[in-house]
């Protein structure tokens, strides 16, 4: 049901922000997302039962497809 990013010390210095990722998420899910949240280097977010992979997924497409 949970979802956790970790990010590590290069992922911060290129500009990725795991509120940013989780607040993306939030938006583009809604319909199963249940809440999230946390700070630059860690966060979470908490999906229906069977949707976790779903958000992993849209995960990794966000983060292809960030500026």
């Amino acid at each position: 049901k949970s979802v956790v990013l970790r990010l590590n010390k290069n992922a911060i210095d290129i500009g990725i922000d795991a509120r940013n990722i989780i607040e993306k998420i939030k938006t583009n899910m809604r319909d199963f997302v249940e809440s999230g949240g946390g700070h630059a280097r860690a966060a979470a977010i908490r999906v229906e039962l069977g949707y976790a992979k779903s958000v992993a997924e849209e995960i990794v497409k966000v983060l292809e497809n960030r500026s």
